[in-house]
């Protein structure tokens, strides 16, 4: 499928979604069916790393994976750059491997659909992954999703089909923010000017592109 994409004109968009079962083995997130069965997902991450056999990182096609099985939030720890988007959109966090569906609460597939339908019958004409992951986590307290931008500078948009004329305008894009947190090491003591600096608050830079936390 990602070769007929890459040979058919303009640029093309690749959307894998699995709903099943998932294991983690060995820092690894492997497929599962109840023979025993098992998939290695890195095989398909390699097929969209811009180093692999079948992609160069100017090849015109993007990718969305949708995971919502348990440990996929393991898929989300790679990062590679380069000219193309693949994203990963996980039902679980570390915090919370297991995806429980079964145990009465909405699968990840059923938060995604019943989000963007919400945003739809509001007369939203497209849809952002990242931001539509950031709303679902914001209303996951129990099992957190996961997303990953593993490859390109920022998150597909897609437009949303069958609109239904509604004039009403979607709201206005927020700019996220990255918060940092920056530590000196030093020898001496600290007197009390460095002992005030060290309860300032995170540095907060406005106009950044994307939600993170990052140390340094």
């Amino acid at each position: 499928m990602i070769g007929q994409g890459l040979y058919a004109p303009g640029r093309g968009l690749f959307l894998l979604h699995y709903a099943g079962h998932g294991v983690e083995r060995d820092g690894h997130l492997f497929f599962t069916s109840q023979d025993g069965r098992r998939f290695n997902v890195g095989l398909l991450l390699g097929l969209a790393d811009g180093n692999g056999y079948m992609l160069s990182p100017d090849s015109e096609i993007d990718i969305v994976f949708i995971f919502d099985s348990c440990f996929s939030h393991v898929a989300t720890r790679n990062m590679v750059n380069a000219e193309r988007i693949v994203e990963v959109l996980a039902a679980t966090s570390p915090n919370s491997p297991l995806a429980n569906a079964a145990q009465g609460r909405a699968s990840f597939t059923g938060k995604l659909w019943n989000e963007i339908m919400h945003r739809k019958a509001q007369g939203h004409k497209s849809v952002e992954l990242a931001e539509l992951m950031d709303t679902l986590i914001t209303k996951s307290p129990q099992v957190r999703p996961s997303y990953k931008l593993l490859i390109g500078v920022h998150s597909l948009r897609l437009e949303l089909p069958g609109g239904s004329g509604s004039t009403v305008v979607p709201p206005p894009v927020v700019e996220p923010q990255y918060f940092a947190v920056f530590s000196i090491p030093r020898a001496e003591a600290p007197d009390a000017a460095n002992k005030q600096k060290e309860n300032l608050p995170p540095l907060q830079l406005g106009a950044a592109r994307k939600r993170r936390h990052t140390d340094f």
